[in-house]
């Protein structure tokens, strides 16, 4: 399979909410899974490019709060944070 072939396959999966894509900044795209792991960002390395998983998610009532103060939208169907700094092994 060529790569476009494989990107539309991915943009479909991700349309249909199997896999999601991340930038990490990287240059070029991540996907992961959707379905497998329960809500969560990312924690990137700018020096080494390692990723970790962050879990603790509070943005919930923020998102209800952007959803209240907005002017044009009337809910938040999802959102997309990603953290960037040094790991330890960087230090």
């Amino acid at each position: 399979m060529d790569q476009a072939t494989a990107y539309r396959a991915l943009k479909k999966l991700e349309g249909a909410g199997l896999v999601s894509q991340i930038d990490f900044q990287h240059g070029h795209a991540h996907f992961e899974l959707a379905a497998t792991k329960e809500h969560h960002h990312h924690i990137v390395c700018v020096k080494c490019g390692k990723v970790e998983d962050f879990t603790h998610c509070d943005l919930e009532e923020f998102s209800k709060n952007i959803s209240k103060k907005s002017r044009g939208f009337s809910s938040i169907k999802h959102h997309s944070l990603e953290f960037f700094g040094i790991c330890k092994s960087c230090e």
